[in-house]
This record gives C-alpha cells, structure tokens and sequence, in this order.
C-alpha cells in the first residue's frame, strides 16, 4: 500500500465568481407514456459516455430489473416508457459509468479508520506529535492509537525516533504509517509489547536498530505489513471494535458512493478480517456497492509450499462458495516485490540519484517470486503484485513470462499494482504477456523526497501512460485509498495533466492521455482487470446498471476553464455528483436535489 495525501492548498489562483451552477431540480419532460417495453427508469437527454469504444456516446438510457435494456438517442428510448416508468431529463448533463476502483483498501484500512489519527495536514513534526496527543484524549479507553500520513521531510536525518513519541504519549502503544504507508513509527511502550507479544511479527516489519545502544529505534521499513491485532489478545480488545470498524467500512463505502465510485478492488484482504467483511455483507453493508478482495501474502507465509498451496485452494473455495454480484472473492491474490521511491526501498535498476550505492532493495528473492507466481497461475489465481521500482518491474515480469511457459498461456490477468516506472522494454513485456498495469494516477502528484530520489531523467518516464496505451498494454486506474483520495475527478485531473506537487507540468508531459480515455480506464479498464467486464464498467445493454449523473463536466477536468472556474484543492471537486445508480437502484443523490 502507498499512501499519498494529495495536500495541495492552491493549484492556481481561482476566478471569483466563475463557478458553474449545479442543478437542484432534474425534471421529467411531458410526454406518450405508451412504450411497447416499458422499463423501470429511464434518463434522457444526457451526454451519455459509455465507455464502449463501438459506441462511445448516447443520449439516453433505460434500465429493467436492474440492468441496462436501452442506449442510445432519445427517439428510441421513449419505446421505453411506460405508465410507471421513472423518467429524468438530464438536461444534457454528463453521464458516466459507475467508477470501478482498481486498487484501494476501504475494507482493511477503511476498518480502522474509526482509530486513526490523520497526519496528512500536518505541516512539521510538532503539528504531527499534537494531533496524535489530541487524538489520545478523546479516546482514552482505545487500547493503542495508530495514525498514517508522517513525512519523511519532518524527521531530522529522514526517518522518524521513538523519543519523539515518547515525549508526548510514553503510556500508551502508538503505531503510525508514513504517507507512503511503506514505513512505521512507533513509541517505545508499542516497542515493549511487539517484542513481547509476537516477536516474529515484529522483526518481519523490518525494525531499525540503534548502531550504539543495538536497541530499535522506533522506526519500521516494511510496515505496510503492520496488523495491530497481531500485538493484543482478543480479551485486551473492546468488544465494541468489530462493530466500530464495520461502521469505518460503510462509511467510506458511503462516501464514495457520493463520489461516483460504485465497485471497489480492496487489495489488503487479511484472512483474519474476512469474517468481519462477511458480516458487513449480512448487516446489508454491500447491499449498495459493489467489492472484490485480493489475499493478502506477506513474505512469511510464502516458504513452506504445501502449506501455500493448502491456502490458495482454501481462497479458490471461499470464493466459490462466498462470491455473489455484490462480493467476489477468490479469484487474486497481492504480493509486495519492493517499497517506495520516498524512503529508497523501491527496487531500481540504478542508483537513487541522491543516494548513491543505494538501489533499493527486493521483498523477495526472484526464486522465491517465481514460485509463488507460477503456482497461483497454475491453480488458475490472478497474483497483483507491488511493484514500484524498475527492477521490481523487471522481476514480476520475469516470474510471469517463467510462469506462463511453465503452465502455458492463459487469460491469467496478472497485474503489477502501481507499476509507476517500467522500463521502455518493460512496455513492450506488458503487452507481450498480457500483464495489466494497476496504476493509481494522484501518485504522480508526489513530493520533494520522490523528486530528489529519482532525479529528471528517471521523472520524465514516471507513470508513462501514454506510452503504456500506444503499446496496447490493458492499463486501470484507482485511488489507492486512503494513499489517496478517493475521488476519482482527482485523478482524472493529474491523468490529463501530469501536474506534480509544484504546481507544474513538466515532467513527461507528452505522457498525458485524454480525460476521456482516463475515464476509460477507471471503469471498462478496470472492470477487466477485476474479471468484471461482462457486467460491469461500461454503459451497455445487457450489464447492470451502474452508472453517474454529474452535475458538472468532469470530461473538461484538464481545460484551462475547469482551472478558472473550480477550486482546484481537497475537497473542492468533492460536490460534483447528483445521482449514482447501481443495479437500477439510486443509492446516492445530492442532498436537496428533486428528480
């Protein structure tokens, strides 16, 4: 998991007044209700994108029993009403398909959201240390406090020290991930209970020691493998947690809902959580949303093959007799190959640019990933594998290639979860073996530590899209939530723009690709990625009906006058949705709207 907050104040300066108007009130026209097929809802006179390349735009659309039986103009629609038929003219608003995340973690950390602290905002490393104090006093009886989003930048020598914390909260266990989620930063009472509790969990997590006193310092370098649960027995846990954090999920869930996003590839399915997202699902907490789950593998669980082999088949199984329409489970499975480029654990074929000597380093040993890969496919699992770094890259390929001679080529979906700086040959490979590229584009917004750790040659290749799309590499889009937020509109933006933290664009600014086309990618792209495209992800008759109503443009994001007219800032595109429909159901509508 990599998390980014996209914490820009002002991306340019804002024209007062030049807002567009967002309709409260969506009205049915007059009209013959004797339709020979009459359907159960009916939107006319939009701007309907559909995400089917054969027809990528529509007027109008209809929809019985949940899926889409008509699109196309006006004129043919209108077969489609009946006497109780629900109409909506859209007054040539756009409509999109539902946003399909491909790569996010609203069930995991969406869960323990109800217990985190958010550091994104913070501004030095005092403002850090005072919110986690703040968020210790309002909730006194939590039995550990854990936060995300500490800089690199804030911590004198790049990386953070237990005294810090101790400073601060020296009774209590303080676990937080970095904004990138790849490192940890804990106090020394979090120390005293790890390395008591579960010591093998704890130096799994890569613990940094102190040189003089060869005690650890507080700070992780695999973190992103960090489950408090592994720390505390269940009678030092409130009886009230599963609840608090089934209310986390449908709350993000909700949020998102109101965003556009309809389907949700949760890529950090613990074995242990999954008994908590079932009853989600009982508690009717699917019931408007659509999710998958990969299983999580950490590098501990790798070694003995026959007990790997044993968990694969027990996935295969829950999935066959778990999945439905709302949830699908064992079909893929989320490895890590490297880090990030912020604290140079991303695997690269070169040299930091400033940390010479330094190229990161690999999770696994390409033997080890080749086994691992070559038995999920063998078992007819699709593996999504962290891959940050080039050489990372390079290795997951590799492991593919080796894994498709060895079991024979098939329709394996295999993704490189990030994939933010593949060699040109690399390209080439993605396309050759059918690998997709699970790409998240608000990390391409970064920071100062990716700037200097990668310097400008290595920058203007970040995140080559449209190079990936000129090969005919399958590409998707996501948020990484809660890496990033969750609105898609702000990807799409970076997407058409390549704008970074600076406020520029001049990193491979050839490499931007079409709103258009990244609107493609969040839905139909990622619907294939989730072996979801016969039903979902695209604006067809026959799938289901999942789909937008916006109020605003969102295919203009990367125009100047979208610039000029909208604040371009956390939060500011979060009101652009009216409606969202999933399965012919509207599960969300804008506050104060009448339809």
């Amino acid at each position: 998991m990599r998390i980014h907050a996209l914490a820009c104040v002002s991306m340019m300066l804002v024209a007062a007044g030049c807002s567009t108007a967002i309709p409260s009130r969506l009205s049915g026209r007059s009209m013959s209700r004797e339709g020979r097929h009459p359907a159960d809802l009916v939107l006319l006179g939009g701007r309907v994108f559909t995400s089917n390349s054969a027809e990528p735009w529509a007027q109008a659309l209809a929809v019985k029993a949940g899926r889409f039986v008509y699109v196309g103009d006006d004129e043919g629609v209108r077969d489609f009403i009946g006497p109780h038929t629900q109409v909506i003219d859209c007054n040539d608003l756009l409509i999109t398909p539902g946003f399909v995340d491909n790569h996010c973690h609203v069930f995991w950390m969406g869960g323990l959201t109800p217990f985190l602290v958010m550091l994104y905002e913070a501004t030095d490393i005092a403002g850090t240390t005072s919110r986690v104090l703040d968020h210790a006093a309002k909730n006194p009886k939590d039995p550990f406090i854990l936060g995300v989003g500490w800089r690199y930048q804030h911590m004198p020598g790049g990386m953070p020290h237990k005294r810090l914390l101790d400073e601060v909260i020296p009774d209590r266990p303080v676990f937080l991930w970095s904004l990138d989620g790849a490192n940890g930063w804990v106090n020394t009472k979090a120390l005293e209970r790890m390395r008591a509790k579960n010591p093998a969990a704890f130096e799994k997590l890569r613990p940094q020691w102190d040189e003089v006193t060869k005690e650890p310092t507080g700070a992780f370098t695999e973190f992103h493998g960090f489950n408090p649960f592994d720390f505390f027995s269940p009678d030092e846990i409130p009886p009230d947690v599963e609840d608090r954090m089934i209310q986390g999920m449908r709350k993000i869930l909700d949020e998102a809902l109101s965003l556009g996003v309809t389907t949700f590839n949760d890529a950090q399915m613990h074995h242990e959580l999954l008994p908590t997202v079932l009853k989600l699902r009982e508690q009717g907490g699917l019931a408007k949303v659509r999710a998958r789950a990969l299983l999580h593998l950490c590098r501990e669980s790798l070694d003995d093959e026959k007990a790997l082999t044993e968990r694969l088949q027990w996935w295969k199984e829950t999935g066959r007799q778990l999945s439905d329409d709302r949830l699908h489970l064992g079909e893929g499975l989320k490895l890590c190959i490297d880090g990030v480029f912020g604290s140079h654990t991303a695997a690269m074929h070169e040299d930091y640019a400033d940390a010479p000597g330094n190229k990161g380093r690999t999770l696994l040993t390409q033997e080890t990933l080749d086994r691992v890969i070559g038995t999920a496919d063998r078992l007819g699992l699709s593996v999504g594998t962290h891959s940050v770094g080039d050489r990372g890259i390079t290795m997951v390929l590799d492991a593919c290639e080796k894994a498709q001679k060895a079991n024979g080529k098939r329709d394996s979906r295999h993704r490189i979860e990030h994939c933010e700086l593949p060699v040109p040959r690399d390209i080439e490979r993605l396309a050759d073996l059918g690998v997709y590229a699970a790409m998240q584009p608000t990390h391409f917004y970064s920071d100062p530590d990716i700037d200097a750790a990668l310097g400008l040659e290595r920058l203007q290749r970040l995140m080559p899209w449209q190079r990936l799309q000129k090969a005919n590499v399958e590409v998707s889009f996501g948020s990484d939530w809660c890496a990033g937020p969750i609105n898609p509109v702000y990807g799409l933006l970076i997407a058409g723009t390549r704008m970074n933290y600076k406020e520029e664009t001049d990193w491979g600014p050839e490499e931007a690709v079409s709103v258009e086309d990244a609107i493609r990618n969040w839905t139909i792209g990622s619907a294939r990625a989730l072996f979801w495209e016969k039903e979902i992800g695209s604006i067809e008759v026959g799938k289901f009906a999942d789909f937008v109503l916006f109020g605003e443009d969102i295919t203009e994001a990367a125009t100047v006058w979208f610039f000029l007219s909208h604040e371009i800032e956390l939060g500011g595109l979060d009101d652009f949705v009216l409606l969202t429909v999933v399965g012919g159901e509207i599960v969300y509508a804008r506050p104060g709207l009448e339809y």
